[in-house]
């Protein structure tokens, strides 16, 4: 017998048979935007039978996977005396890079990789006496290595003159942690045991750790050695802070897709009014979404993160249906575009629909991301998995089922 996923109750209607519906002429007051939302949620049950409490409407494994409750792994990692030959052996291009404020990167605070302090600068005249490195959240930090001497106008290494007070590595992994919201942070501090002045430039550090964010920072490499440049101090000289990393692997990307319904019948539920990919790319920290269907007749604005984008701002007629009749290209890219702030756990998707009501007054429904146990105008699915649907051909009723294996009496 099979186990639906879905829905605590019993299905109303077991029949997987595709049903063909039509599309409402719309909402025209916020009164009658209610009504159209109740009538849709009320179908929508009748056809597919009561759901449970705890259904979530993501079926990507990524909120069931431990990514969701993930942990940062930091281990110490012995040094010996003979690793001191390579940041000798790199010690002049290390100190002798003349520009740390060009050619950064966007800094991806989702990997696993073996992180060893090798150099520490402080320009002339800075009173700074340590810099760290570590993993914020929730308005915590978590240390990745011990606080690292500085002193103004001198260069610290790790090699045999150098005098870092470092004196082992870190096996640092993130990877798990992608739908937690973490950053990592570079900031400097003063002798905790110093003068007043010294701790309320502490105090401050602490209560303001948001400007200290690591957004960018500089990759050198030296022959086949890989360091990471990090500014402690918000002046965009990346030289405070410089590991020397090793065994550096990203997070895999995510990807996602959004099937949307619009609200423009109630009991149309082939979720294609609109369907857009979104993808997070942790090895470069970019985003990007296409839109591959738009079966709708209204407007939109769909709204990704911190990125919204218009189907009559680019360019398509609000009223007309693309890449769902007759047939679709399942690959076909309407439109693509960059994003930020998409978090692929929360799912962080909206859409508002716009409707010309027939006094000439424009009306608009907010359509967010479903919460556990609401009735559904948008889902999420694996692309490579799952395509949308036929025009006017509903979801079958065993689309949400597990797909069980047959077993042997």
């Amino acid at each position: 017998m099979k186990k639906s996923i879905l829905f605590g109750m019993t299905l109303l209607f077991a029949s997987a048979a595709f049903v063909s519906c039509s599309k409402d002429a719309g909402f025209e007051t916020p009164s009658q935007i209610e009504l159209t939302k109740n009538e849709y949620k009320a179908n929508f049950i009748k056809r597919y039978g009561e759901i449970d409490p705890n259904q979530t409407w993501d079926f990507t494994d990524l909120t069931k996977s431990p990514m969701t409750r993930g942990t940062a792994t930091i281990l110490p990692l012995e040094l010996y005396n003979g690793f001191k030959t390579s940041v000798d052996n790199d010690k002049k291009v290390i100190e002798q890079q003349t520009d740390y404020t060009t050619g950064l990167s966007t800094f991806n605070p989702y990997f696993s990789a073996d992180l060893y302090a090798a150099f520490s600068h402080a320009k002339s005249g800075e009173k700074y006496n340590y810099y760290h490195l570590g993993i914020y959240q929730n308005g915590q930090v978590t240390e990745i290595p011990a606080q690292i001497n500085v002193k103004s106008g001198r260069w610290y290494d790790r090699g045999n003159q150098g005098s870092l007070n470092q004196n082992s590595g870190r096996r640092v992994n993130t990877k798990s942690m992608t739908g937690d919201n973490i950053k990592f942070v570079a900031y400097p501090t003063r002798p905790t045991n110093g003068t007043q002045d010294d701790k309320d430039w502490n105090t401050y550090v602490a209560n303001n750790m948001d400007l200290y964010v690591v957004e960018n920072y500089k990759v050198v490499t030296v022959g086949e050695r890989t360091y990471w440049c990090f500014d402690c101090n918000n002046d965009k000289d990346y030289s405070d802070l410089i590991f020397q990393v090793v065994s550096y692997e990203s997070a895999p990307p995510v990807w996602k897709r959004y099937m949307i319904e619009d609200l423009g019948g109630t009991k149309d539920f082939d979720f294609n009014d609109i369907v857009v990919d979104v993808y997070q790319d942790y090895a470069t920290s970019r985003q990007k979404a296409i839109i591959r269907a738009m079966g709708g007749t209204f407007d939109f604005t769909l709204k990704i993160g911190d990125t919204t984008w218009s189907k009559s701002g680019n360019g398509f007629d609000a009223t007309t249906m693309y890449n769902t009749l007759p047939t679709p290209e399942w690959d076909k890219n309407l439109a693509e575009f960059p994003v930020t702030g998409w978090n692929p756990v929360s799912n962080n998707v909206s859409v508002t629909v716009e409707n010309l009501s027939s006094t000439g007054v424009l009306t608009e429904v907010d359509i967010p991301f479903p919460k556990a146990g609401e009735v559904p105008m948008i889902i999420a699915v694996y692309p490579l998995l799952v395509d949308w649907m036929l025009e006017y051909k509903s979801i079958p009723t065993d689309f949400f089922y597990e797909i069980t294996v047959p077993t042997e009496e």
